[in-house]
């Protein structure tokens, strides 16, 4: 009988030492760096933040207070449908104004993005304009020239 149980329990350490020690993986290939997707390499914690705030900052839009394209000028970054509201060096003074490729922005002429009555705004894609002062009037009368306060831009 205690041959028998020895027998039993050899037999059973056998079966379990073939078993395998994870689950089952399938079959397993090397690979070196190189052959790794570059969208899967991330080399330290800076990549990961460059990253981020590519595709954050998505569009961006070149301004300038003097026509055609004199300074002070700024290309401002921002995410899509992203009210920007303009600092002091441009708000209100903006003669020339140049969108990225790729995007269709609004511009207001009020401070966060609003037009209470439907012609307080004008549309511009990619290249824009280089002299406000000739673009005609919004439907209220009022040119666009000087009276760029905020915008935002989604994708064209």
């Amino acid at each position: 009988m205690q041959i028998i149980s020895v027998l039993t329990a050899l037999a059973a350490f056998k079966f379990a030492a073939a078993l395998p020690s994870g689950p089952e993986t399938g079959i397993v290939t090397h690979v070196t760096t190189d052959e790794i997707p570059a969208v899967f390499k991330v080399s330290n914690e800076t990549d990961i933040t460059a990253r981020d705030v590519e595709k954050r900052a998505s569009f961006g839009v070149y301004l300038c207070a003097n026509a055609p394209w004199k300074e002070p000028c700024q290309h401002i970054t921002s995410q899509s449908n992203q009210c920007i509201k303009l600092d002091s060096a441009l708000a209100g003074q903006v003669s020339s104004i140049g969108p990225d490729q790729g995007a269709y922005c609004r511009f207001f002429f009020s401070d966060n993005c609003v037009d209470n009555n439907g012609c307080e705004h004008f549309d511009l894609t990619s290249p824009g304009y280089s002299d406000l002062s000739l673009l005609g009037p919004s439907c209220n009368g009022k040119y666009p020239n000087d009276r760029v306060r905020s915008y935002f831009c989604v994708q064209a």
